[in-house]
């Protein structure tokens, strides 16, 4: 029996999916009505076997304690008998009575219970997960922002660290989760993330779109070893030498051609090898990415992306130190491309769309630029489609119900449906149960229909005919045809 332990409690799997839950939880209410209805049917017989065996034996039995009430306004109508039942300590009647309130009350909070015992769940289980393995042959990917999105999610559902890149990448379609020992990723190291607040600028045209020139104040804040390889030819094309690009909303102010950046959020991204050996096997790389935001500053002509200007910004610093635990492994993710145009295909909508209804554009934090170039990668290098299996903890929606709960209610329901046929009795002896036997016994005793299962009961009859009310309250050892002792007049009785 599948299910898992939350808490002190143990949860019984009952079907997949959220949209079982109200049937289940319905279900169970019925549940409920049925064990209510079995306990009070149960004890009724087990109560009239108990009477049966009283009158087999010769015992007395009162008539007013014959028939147990059935229903709440019942036992409201019988609390005088009921007490005078406790004075004459006859518990079991008393107990019988007690039960159809616990009846009602079990009915009336079915759905309570229900809702309490079926519940709808996400346990984490391992379980096997379809996925791709990345391969480092993938210098590039076409436009898939939409894909990024969906893994930048999916990634941050499952609680990946930003300090690793992927070797295996999980189907999107599987709710799977991080557990550190199911992952072996090749490239791991550490990340930190960082934000500069109101930080001034000065801005350059530049058609060659190096940060040196356009933006030089911008070395300030980069780490000291990026610095170092400025003046190194990375083999990048001049537009994407330092992974530059940038995503905003501009206008044109006349005729001339003259335009501003109304809004403008520039990303950079610096993918290095600390070794400097990029067309072999690599053993280590540093990566750091930052962006800052500009308002309202003009916009360069004939190649140039500024103007020059002063403005004030906040950067987002994002850097990481990687180490790769396997150089010659042909299957693991190749960190080495231009990733920031992924981070404005990933951002840029937004950006966009905030400056286009003149609400405050927000810059990319350095942990959601690590996650989208973690992600960039995860969908770049797994192109190859090399699909495998791994085992891995996963979230899947499902219906449980309670044990402690669903189990009582069944061993209460066999243990008063074995009580009733275990104690059954084999003395034919008529004992009403309900306002309509009461009415057949009437309608015989009229009619002289006196069959062996009802003679115990009407050769009572001219025993109470002359009896009052006293007279029957003071009987304490009936005669031996005086099966039942009557605690009513004649006429209040049968009318």
């Amino acid at each position: 029996m599948l299910g898992n332990t939350a808490g002190s409690e143990y949860w019984i799997d009952l079907s997949s999916g959220h949209a079982q839950l109200e049937l289940a939880q319905a279900l169970f209410g019925v549940w409920i009505s049925i064990v209510a209805s079995i306990v009070i049917a149960c004890s009724h017989q087990i109560y009239r076997t108990y009477l049966r065996r009283r009158l087999a034996s010769h015992l007395p039995v009162n008539l007013w304690q014959v028939t147990p009430p059935v229903a709440p306004v019942q036992v409201y109508k019988s609390s005088q008998i009921i007490w005078r039942a406790i004075k004459h300590r006859n518990v079991f009647y008393v107990l019988v009575s007690l039960l159809c309130i616990a009846d009602f009350l079990l009915r009336s909070a079915s759905t309570a219970i229900s809702n309490y015992t079926v519940r709808s769940n996400t346990p984490v289980r391992v379980s096997a997960v379809s996925g791709n393995l990345v391969a480092r042959n993938s210098d590039s990917l076409p436009t898939a922002f939409g894909s990024i999105s969906t893994r930048i999610q999916a990634l941050n559902d499952a609680g990946m660290p930003l300090d690793q890149l992927l070797d295996f990448i999980p189907s999107d379609e599987n709710r799977w989760v991080y557990v550190e020992t199911q992952w072996n990723n090749t490239w791991r190291g550490s990340c930190q993330s960082n934000v500069i607040q109101n930080v001034v600028l000065q801005v350059f045209p530049s058609k060659a779109h190096r940060f040196q020139d356009e933006v030089p104040d911008l070395a300030n804040y980069l780490p000291s070893m990026l610095n170092f390889m400025a003046d190194i030819t990375l083999g990048w094309t001049n537009d994407a030498q330092w992974a530059v690009d940038h995503v905003g909303l501009s206008v044109d102010h006349n005729s001339n051609g003259t335009s501003s950046w109304l809004e403008l959020v520039q990303l950079y991204a610096f993918p290095l090898s600390i070794d400097c050996n990029l067309n072999v096997n690599r053993s280590s790389i540093q990566v750091a990415m930052l962006n800052f935001h500009a308002h309202h500053i003009g916009r360069g002509q004939d190649g140039s992306r500024y103007v020059q200007a002063n403005f004030t910004s906040d950067i987002h610093v994002a850097t990481c130190t990687l180490q790769n635990s396997s150089p010659t492994n042909v299957y693991q993710a190749s960190p080495y491309t231009n990733i920031a145009r992924s981070f404005t295909g990933v951002f840029g909508s937004g950006i966009e769309d905030r400056a286009a209804t003149n609400q405050p554009v927000i810059q990319p934090t350095g942990d959601e630029m690590l996650r989208a170039w973690q992600a960039y990668l995860s969908v770049k290098d797994a192109q190859s489609h090399f699909v495998v299996q791994r085992k891995l903890s996963t979230i899947n929606p499902i219906v449980q119900m309670r044990l402690s709960v669903a189990g009582s209610s069944l061993l209460i329901t066999l243990a008063f449906i074995t009580a009733a046929f275990s104690w059954r009795s084999n003395q034919k002896i008529f004992v009403p149960s309900s306002v309509r036997d009461w009415m057949t016994l009437t309608v015989r005793e009229h009619l002289g229909d006196r069959t062996e299962a009802h003679k115990t009961m009407s050769n009572c009859f001219d025993k109470w005919k002359n009896m009052t009310y006293e007279e029957n309250a003071s009987i304490e050892t009936p005669s031996e045809e005086m099966k039942i002792h009557l605690l009513s007049s004649r006429s209040s009785t049968f009318g």
